[in-house]
């Protein structure tokens, strides 16, 4: 039996608005000597880009917790032999390009888009009814990760 893995979003501050959004499964966990959590690794998946060129990525045995980190919402797990098949619903993820630039659309649409068809597409995972819907969430884990009543 494969090992279940959480998966998150995870949002990360920039420079300029919105936050930047990405897709996390957490493969590994690094403990202290009392047992403690101290540091979460894993892949991550998520577009890098602008209004009219933007590309997929997958970055494995990543530490997204970082001086830019914003906190992160849970929505599902995966178990390890579900991680390619899930890499390639997320990948077919529609993303606008030099013949439909979209200066609207951003990481945060992909990540809700991708999410929705890893539902559908059967993996445990629970999007929120709608992107507002996901946007308040995402807003709620900044806020308690701003607070300190989360950790990673």
């Amino acid at each position: 039996m494969s090992r279940a893995y959480h998966v998150y979003v995870a949002q990360y501050e920039r420079c300029v608005s919105p936050h930047h959004w990405e897709i996390c499964i957490r493969t590994r966990i690094e403990t202290n000597a009392a047992g403690k959590m101290t540091e979460s690794y894993g892949s991550i998946f998520h577009v890098q880009g602008h209004t009219n060129a933007w590309g997929f990525q997958r970055l494995d045995n990543v530490h997204w917790s970082n001086d830019s980190y914003r906190g992160k919402l849970q929505i599902g797990f995966a178990k390890a032999n579900e991680i390619d098949a899930m890499e390639k619903v997320m990948r077919a993820v529609p993303c606008p390009n030099a013949e439909n630039a979209n200066d609207s659309w951003n990481c945060q649409n992909w990540v809700f888009e991708a999410i929705g068809d890893l539902q559908r597409a059967g993996f445990e995972i629970k999007c929120p009814p709608s992107f507002t819907a996901l946007v308040n969430e995402m807003e709620n884990a900044r806020v308690a990760w701003d607070a300190g009543a989360t950790s990673d």
